[in-house]
């Protein structure tokens, strides 16, 4: 009986023994699958999947991975904007990566994308909630006063509800405006004054902003142009979050303005004593005086028609505002698609000091940004509501109380004075002392 021998070469052993280790090796791995969020629930696109440094893998648009890896394998995911996440394999694994904070601090979204600060070449400041002026604003000219640096706002006569004068940097031209462009949720306002309205930053809630973005220097004409050229103001409102449930917040204020120090001026006793002794008794100055009987301690004889008016008591008073805000923010998430939203309603009603000075102005907007096919379609719809009312007041009368006559009474019976409502007149030219 014969015997049958097979030879084999000693590399197509080893080839043979390879492969077998290969087979195992590869046995010992698992296909571990998992799914990457954030904090507020949604997916997050293209974070890295990383074993001892190196790269195993990336998520899909849905946040989904799948990857070679033992069980127990350290898995460290990463995404910018992001705190990395380390973490031990397993199956149908859920990780939730945090926001960096610290990180996003150190960069600036401008019109053209985002820049880290060391790389800006122009002037930005960022003006965040808490930096912010609070109390009493009635405009959002209030909220930046003295917050920002080369940032000027001024009031000339400090009536209610009155524009201010904005100015970045100083001015920069003799004959054209120097008013900074104002952008409200990336629509540019017209530099020109709005019609019925001090300034375009009467149009927006104070309690609606939820920052401000100042652009200093000419380099902001990259964005927006030569109308940019005196600097930009880039106002951006609070929206609604994905997610969120429904939520009502109410804001009020109530505060009495007081006048900080009226001009020592003559009373009538002394005023009446100024006059003899400059003009003299037989002076038509001092015959055109009002009454000028007076008590032996120097107040005035009532009884006789001798008065004592305070024309500046006549003209101010204490001035009570009030403001009301109410607002509904959340948002509706699903799979495929998410709906935030923000409603807000405001009244505001600013009296002055200055007896018939007034402001009232009543707000409403809204605010959707719904998000759909799968975050393939994002959408940005706001809309805006204002009406205000503005009475200045007579502001003649500030420097008319300090120079009128205060023998003469507020009111008179003399039928003279019927055409004015009772209230005392001159009759005559005022370069006449007599008034009769």
């Amino acid at each position: 009986m014969k015997q049958l021998r097979i030879k084999l070469p000693l590399r197509t052993l080893a080839l043979a023994g390879g492969l077998l280790l290969a087979t195992s090796s590869f046995a010992q791995n698992n296909a571990i699958k998992g799914h990457v969020k954030d904090a507020s629930g949604e997916p997050v696109m293209g974070a890295t999947i990383t074993v001892k440094g190196k790269a195993v893998g990336i998520t899909d648009i849905d946040g989904n991975f799948s990857i070679d890896a033992a069980p127990g394998t350290e898995l460290t995911f990463t995404f910018l904007g992001m705190s990395p996440q380390t973490v031990k394999a397993s199956g149908n694994m859920t990780v939730t990566l945090a926001s960096d904070d610290k990180q996003l601090n150190e960069v600036v979204v401008i019109g053209y994308g985002v820049a880290k600060k060391n790389d800006l070449t122009g002037s930005v400041t960022a003006l965040k909630p808490d930096e912010k002026n609070h109390g009493i604003i009635t405009s959002a000219q209030d909220m930046i006063q003295g917050k920002i640096a080369g940032v000027n706002v001024n009031t000339a006569t400090g009536a209610p509800g009155e524009g201010a004068q904005i100015r970045i940097r100083g001015g920069a031209s003799l004959t054209a405006s120097n008013n900074p462009l104002i952008v409200i949720d990336g629509m540019p306002m017209d530099n020109n004054n709005t019609k019925g309205v001090n300034n375009p930053l009467s149009l927006v809630n104070p309690n609606d902003i939820e920052s401000f973005t100042v652009l200093k220097d000419a380099s902001a004409t990259a964005i927006y142009g030569s109308r940019g050229s005196n600097g930009v103001i880039i106002i951006t409102t609070k929206k609604g979050r994905s997610g969120q449930k429904p939520q009502i917040s109410y804001n009020g204020t109530l505060s009495v303005s007081t006048i900080a120090k009226k001009l020592d001026v003559m009373n009538a006793k002394e005023y009446v004593d100024f006059i003899k002794n400059y003009y003299g008794e037989d002076s038509s100055a001092y015959q055109g005086l009002g009454w000028k009987e007076f008590n032996a301690d120097g107040t005035p004889n009532y009884a006789a028609g001798t008065y004592d008016t305070d024309w500046q008591d006549e003209i101010y008073r204490a001035g009570v505002s009030h403001e009301h805000n109410v607002s509904l923010s959340g948002g509706i998430s699903k799979q495929s698609w998410s709906m935030p939203y923000r409603l807000s309603v405001g009244y505001t009603s600013q009296d002055g000091i200055l007896k018939g000075s007034e402001y009232e102005r009543i707000t409403a907007g809204f605010n959707l940004n719904p998000s759909l096919l799968n975050k393939h379609l994002n959408l940005n719809i706001n809309g805006k509501y204002s009406y205000s009312k503005t009475n200045p007041g007579g502001q003649g009368a500030v420097g008319a109380a300090i120079t009128m006559d205060p023998t003469r009474p507020v009111k008179s019976s003399d039928d003279r004075f019927k055409n004015w409502g009772g209230y005392w007149q001159w009759t005559k030219a005022t370069t006449s002392y007599d008034s009769t």
